[in-house]
């Protein structure tokens, strides 16, 4: 995503964590925020442009929880009434490259610690510490973005993100 933006291709990103397959969920924002959206416009020094799409359904659309439904609506051609709404664009504040980059190849390494069941952590403590800090502000313009998403939305459907 990052070579494509940066190859002044333009990307479409949620910017809440994934809803998978959540028999609770309703029509309403998450409640919590991802980072990517943040991230991806920190690396490629691109502009995030908040976009709402407000589903005028109470079906869970494009969710599994509902793929008897789902696949029932495909077949009868029925798909709902959808509202976009397109926001201002967001200029972030920029974070040092640096630390930028020290903070992708932390969280990069700790996922293939993860994946591969590495035992060790190569960052120095100071690293980890400079990491978490960049984590911080990247969760803290993400989270602002999926405010200005909410302000675009009707406040039935902004879920956590009102008026904060």
């Amino acid at each position: 995503m990052a070579k494509a933006l940066l190859g002044r291709t333009d990307i479409i990103i949620a910017s809440h964590e994934p809803l998978s397959n959540k028999p609770d969920f309703r029509l309403e924002l998450p409640p919590k925020s991802g980072l990517g959206a943040a991230y991806l416009a920190q690396i490629a020094d691109a502009t995030v442009l908040p976009v709402a799409i407000d589903i005028q359904t109470e079906n869970k659309v494009g969710m599994s929880a509902d793929i008897g439904g789902a696949v029932r609506r495909l077949i009868r051609g029925e798909r709902p009434d959808i509202r976009i709404v397109i926001g201002k664009p967001i200029l972030l504040e920029w974070i040092d490259k640096g630390e930028l980059e020290s903070f992708g190849q932390y969280y990069q390494s700790r996922f293939k610690k993860l994946t591969d069941g590495l035992q060790t952590d190569e960052t120095s403590p100071e690293g980890q510490r400079k990491a978490r800090a960049v984590l911080k502000i990247i969760r803290a313009q993400n989270d602002m973005i999926m405010r200005r998403i909410a302000d675009l939305l009707p406040e039935a459907k902004r879920g956590r993100w009102k008026e904060q």
